[in-house]
């Protein structure tokens, strides 16, 4: 829905990925134009597939939603706190507009979220 919500807003004005290796059901939404990312291989999920993920995000000045699953989920989550892929969206800014700088903002306030995972709730 929030997808949808984003390209009623702006016609190709958000990129949709689909990492989940359960079901692929946001990649059955043909109108949002879903990129579908594999991370599954011999059963195991290749952290080097989430490399790709970044960059489709990075390679667009709009939004981005990931629907990764319950499966993956944690291993993103991981993935993103060991290797500080926050930092992608900040050492880009000079190329950035306005209204990216607010959207790295948010990516960086959930991705010092994610940084939280596992750890001890005060």
């Amino acid at each position: 829905m929030l997808a949808q919500w984003k390209a009623e807003l702006a016609s190709g004005c958000v990129t949709c990925i689909d990492t989940d290796p359960i079901n692929g059901t946001f990649a059955a939404y043909t109108s949002l134009d879903v990129h579908r990312v594999e991370i599954l291989e011999d059963n195991n999920i290749n952290l080097r597939r989430f490399d790709e993920i970044f960059e489709l995000i990075m390679a667009h000045e709009h939004d981005a939603v990931i629907d990764a699953g319950a499966t993956s989920f944690l291993a993103l989550a991981h993935y993103m706190t060991r290797t500080r892929s926050q930092r992608c969206f900040t050492s880009s800014s000079e190329r950035r507009t306005p209204r990216s700088h607010r959207r790295r903002a948010r990516v960086s306030r959930h991705a010092a979220g994610i940084s939280q995972i596992g750890q001890p709730v005060p």
